[in-house]
């Protein structure tokens, strides 16, 4: 038997399809590295903008008696920035400044991509997507970096989206008949 995914997986894979969308849109110096699923270590190579994508809670809000529930689910996407000091010349580019550069550049490129207007539903049907709302919480950045600077902060999206349970397969309940009676059914032919 194959899963069905529910809609907050279509969405999922439909959300990391536009974010790879839009990056593949972009300049190859302003292109991020897209990671969904991934929950290891931040990757070591320097000078570099990651993005990874995963999914956090589904609270059902409100049902109706007509077998439909509508819920919240939450989608993190966490954005990083390594940058490593530069000389050019006589002309040191810290690697604090070039960080925050390219951390709000980072930002604005999540912000463009998630609310693009040809794109507001991810693909799913109008009216799937009831609210969509995107924050952005960045961390605050280690004091103790020297030449190897990270920054990063996460996007949290939050949408509402309504869910409908799956018909039940098999045999409908009044189309099974049972003729016997409580004591025929004792007693072995």
């Amino acid at each position: 038997m194959a899963i069905t995914p529910g809609t907050f997986d279509v969405i999922f894979n439909s959300l990391k399809t536009t974010l790879e969308t839009y990056n593949s849109t972009q300049d190859p110096s302003d292109q991020f590295v897209l990671y969904a699923d991934y929950y290891r270590t931040l990757p070591s190579s320097s000078d570099i903008a990651s993005v990874f994508l995963y999914m956090g809670s589904i609270v059902p809000t409100e049902r109706t008696t007509e077998g439909y529930q509508q819920q919240t689910v939450t989608y993190f996407i966490d954005c990083v920035v390594q940058q490593s000091g530069t000389k050019t010349g006589a002309v040191y580019t810290r690697a604090d400044e070039s960080a925050g550069v390219r951390f709000r550049g980072l930002v604005q490129q999540i912000f463009e991509a998630v609310f693009q207007a040809n794109n507001l539903n991810f693909g799913e049907e109008i009216g799937t997507i009831g609210t969509k709302e995107l924050r952005f919480d960045p961390l605050p950045p280690d004091p103790q970096m020297a030449e190897r600077v990270v920054l990063g902060g996460r996007f949290t999206l939050t949408l509402s989206m309504c869910w409908e349970a799956a018909e039940l397969t098999g045999v409908d309940l009044d189309s099974i008949l049972i003729t016997a009676d409580k004591w025929s059914a004792l007693i072995e032919p």
